[in-house]
């Protein structure tokens, strides 16, 4: 209760907005028979990560044909394209297409593509649906217990609070340095991994005898 009366007293310049107002919702869509070996990617909800980003690699890429792609109506995704599973076990998840890997890329029938219109900044969206604040949100508009299902009307019983583009823009700024500067740690822990890896290897077998080790360089 006094969470939602905080909510009511928005800081000066702040307004509350129906998201479903200021957003664009595309559904993805994906051929019969699935997807194929060889393509356009195809995104679907597995391809979103816990960090809210979007990991497509060797062992869950997934493709669709040129063909169909170039005959599709919606979902062809664009760089910093929102994407939320709509449903299944992660429904509601949320994910920021960032590093757009290929020249084309699709998303499936399992997500719902989100563009921000002129009045919002999409990365402050992202962030905003990504935490607490909007998955909450979202939680609440999910229906369905044995199969979760969300809407695409969810967006028109949402209400979200925003400041002027500029602020929006500055506070998006803040938490991408934040993410880069988290994703540079993450490369170098796996840098890290990598190193033992070949090293417990080479000098498990006698490959590399510890005489001839003058030492590791970080």
């Amino acid at each position: 209760m006094e969470e939602l009366k905080n909510r009511e007293r928005l800081p000066q310049g702040w307004k509350r907005v129906k998201l479903g107002e200021v957003v664009d919702i595309i559904s993805g869509i994906r051929p019969k028979g699935g997807a194929t070996e060889e393509g356009i990617p195809s995104l679907g909800g597995e391809h979103i990560t816990s960090d809210g980003y979007i990991s497509f690699t060797r062992e869950n890429e997934k493709f669709i044909p040129v063909k169909f792609y170039s005959s599709m109506k919606k979902g062809h995704a664009r760089q910093n394209d929102i994407l939320i599973n709509k449903d299944g076990a992660n429904t509601g998840k949320v994910g920021l297409l960032k590093y757009f890997f290929a020249r084309e890329i699709a998303v499936n029938e399992h997500i719902f593509i989100i563009r921000a219109k002129g009045m919002v900044n999409q990365i402050f969206l992202f962030y905003w649906l990504f935490s607490y604040l909007g998955q909450r949100e979202i939680k609440n508009k999910i229906t369905g217990s044995a199969q979760p299902v969300l809407s695409s009307s969810f967006a028109k019983e949402v209400y979200l609070d925003i400041p002027s583009l500029p602020e929006q823009q500055k506070i998006a700024e803040i938490l991408s340095q934040v993410d880069k500067a988290i994703e540079k740690e993450q490369n170098y822990k796996e840098k890290l991994q990598r190193l033992k890896q070949e090293l417990m290897e080479d000098l498990l077998i006698g490959k590399v005898r510890v005489n001839n080790l003058i030492e590791v360089v970080l």
